[in-house]
């Protein structure tokens, strides 16, 4: 007899522990769900201005005056990366120097900054392996020569026209 009651009262324990669950759970889902679901949405996505690329500026003759290129510069963490010979490959391939590949591959480093930028098309293969950082940015390159880049004027480092043609034909 004792027995038995000690069996029902640990099956009234798990039961009681049960409906807590289905309790909380109901809880969770219909009370705080929408705050929930809220704080979901707000950790997976974030609005970002992305400003318009800023277009050629060519010459009667449509010879390059003025152009965009989007580069990026890398940050490596030697420890995180798994395919050291296309990180050389990558980094000779850019002409980085050999010092630095040399750095970059050396584990007992913890973090890298490689100088100088690079074309997003030329960096493509090394934008793509395990510990490379990268970050992007847009740099304008002007094909002229000192008297007309008066008249060209010029971009400042958050891309905003200083002057010249570049200010007149930002709105467009």
């Amino acid at each position: 007899m004792i027995r038995s009651s000690r069996i029902g009262l640990a099956h009234a324990a798990l039961a009681l522990f049960a409906v807590a669950i289905l309790v909380q759970s109901a809880r969770v889902q219909l009370v705080q769900g929408r705050g929930w679901r809220a704080q979901a949405e707000r950790q997976q996505t974030t609005d970002k201005v992305v400003p318009a690329h800023r277009g050629d500026i060519l010459d009667v003759s449509h010879r390059v005056l003025a152009q965009s290129h989007e580069v990026v510069r890398f940050e490596i963490t030697p420890r995180e990366v798994n395919e050291r010979k296309k990180l050389r490959a990558a980094l000779v391939k850019l002409k980085v120097e050999p010092a630095v590949i040399a750095r970059a591959l050396d584990t007992s480093n913890k973090y890298l900054v490689v100088p100088g930028r690079f074309r997003t098309s030329d960096a493509a293969q090394l934008m793509s392996l395990r510990g490379v950082y990268y970050f992007a940015s847009i740099e304008r390159t002007y094909a002229v020569s000192e008297g007309a880049k008066g008249i060209l004027g010029s971009v400042d480092a958050d891309n905003k026209p200083v002057g010249g043609l570049e200010q007149s034909l930002d709105s467009i």
